[in-house]
């Protein structure tokens, strides 16, 4: 796959998807990681930030520091608005925003709000000239969910089987 090389992706993308199984998505989301002086987590899934921290470390030579949000801990997983402006108040240039497995928050919120909430942050990283990448499991998300999300980022990696395609963001369902 990548390795620590990053994908071959559009000129300034600073918002990217990357959809696929988290396994897969291990190595994109180090080759996006070793782009960023440092690495902001937000988890909705069983990966941690120490977790995250230790495959950086697997994967890259001179790993960036990784800091969590702490969804569940420090802010309800169902309160959007509090966790915006919690990352929000974290941005700053170089920093890499990693929405993890935003799958398993789309289960307990609508596809409107989570747009919403995406799309917020966004625009948050572009102010703060931070970048964000969004990692969706590609078998727990419908492609109208893909579609959406993706008119909001720069670029769209898809890992599946063993193989790599980066796009620019999708505007219809394949």
């Amino acid at each position: 796959m990548w390795g620590a090389a990053a994908p071959d992706l559009p000129e300034g993308a600073r918002c990217i998807m990357v959809v696929g199984s988290p396994a897969g998505a291990a190595d994109a989301s180090a080759a996006l990681a070793a782009r960023a002086d440092r690495v902001l987590f937000v988890g909705y899934g069983d990966l941690t930030a120490d977790g995250m921290g230790d495959r950086l470390e697997e994967r890259l030579e001179d790993p960036p520091p990784v800091r969590s949000l702490g969804v569940g801990e420090d802010v309800e997983p169902g309160d959007l608005t509090g966790q915006g402006m919690a990352v929000v108040d974290a941005l700053a240039p170089g920093t890499a925003v990693r929405l993890d497995r935003l799958d398993v928050l789309l289960a307990d919120v609508d596809r409107e709000p989570a747009f919403e909430f995406v799309h917020s942050l966004a625009e948050g990283c572009a102010r703060a000239s931070a970048s964000m990448y969004v990692h969706l499991a590609d078998d727990a998300v419908d492609d109208r969910t893909v579609v959406a999300l993706s008119t909001l980022m720069d670029a769209v990696v898809d890992v599946a089987d063993d193989s790599v395609t980066v796009r620019p963001a999708l505007t219809e369902a394949e």
